[in-house]
C-alpha cells in the first residue's frame, strides 16, 4: 500500500492538530493558512524583527485549516479569532519561533486589538526569505483579563507539504 507524504503527515500530526489550540477568551477560533494578501496598512511594532505589523482589509480565507503550514515565501497562517466581551478590547500577540534572522530571534510581540462583534485575522506572513524556518511555531494573545488564544503551529519544508496555489518559491 502506498501512502502519501501528506497523508502520513495528518496521520503523525493531526493529534497535535486536534490538541494544538485553546481559547478561553475566545468565542470563536479557526486557524491555518493562506496566500499572502496586499496588506492595505502598516504600524510600528518594536518587538518584531521588521519594526512594523500590517493589516489587511478582511479577513484572508484559509487554503487548509490546522496546524501545519508550508515554509513558502507568499504564505501566511494565522488565526480568526472572535473574542468574548469580557477579552475584547486591547491585546498583546505573541509570536514565538525557531531562531531567525541574523541575530537568531525567537520570539516577537506586539499590540493590537480584538473585537467581540467579527472574527478578525491575527497571523504571520512569510515575505523574506530569512523568515522560512521550520519547526514548532506558536502565536497567541494575552487580554487583560487572560490569554485569548495560543494555537501551536509545525512549520514544514514546503517540498513535504501538498503544493499550494500561491505560486511562491518553496524552501526545498
Amino acid at each position: 500500500m502506498k501512502v502519501s507524504i501528506a497523508a502520513l503527515l495528518t496521520l503523525l500530526f493531526g493529534a497535535v492538530s486536534a490538541i494544538a489550540a485553546s481559547s478561553p477568551g475566545a468565542a470563536s477560533l479557526n486557524y491555518g493558512y493562506f496566500c499572502a494578501v496586499e496588506p492595505i496598512d502598516e504600524a510600528f511594532a518594536e518587538g518584531t524583527i521588521s519594526g512594523t505589523v500590517s493589516f489587511v482589509a478582511d479577513v484572508p480565507s484559509f487554503i487548509s485549516e490546522g496546524s501545519l503550514v508550508p515554509a513558502q515565501l507568499g504564505i501566511g497562517f494565522g488565526v480568526h479569532v472572535r473574542a468574548l466581551p469580557e477579552f475584547a478590547g486591547p491585546v498583546t500577540v505573541y509570536i514565538e519561533h525557531p531562531p531567525m534572522g541574523p541575530n537568531g530571534v525567537t520570539k516577537q510581540v506586539w499590540e493590537t486589538s480584538i473585537g467581540a462583534d467579527e472574527p478578525e485575522y491575527l497571523g504571520y506572513t512569510f515575505d523574506m526569505a530569512y523568515e522560512l524556518v521550520t519547526g514548532s511555531w506558536s502565536l497567541s494573545a494575552e487580554a487583560e483579563n487572560g490569554t485569548v488564544y495560543s494555537v501551536d503551529f509545525e512549520v514544514l519544508d514546503a517540498g513535504l507539504m501538498p503544493p499550494t496555489p500561491c505560486g511562491a518559491t518553496p524552501l526545498s
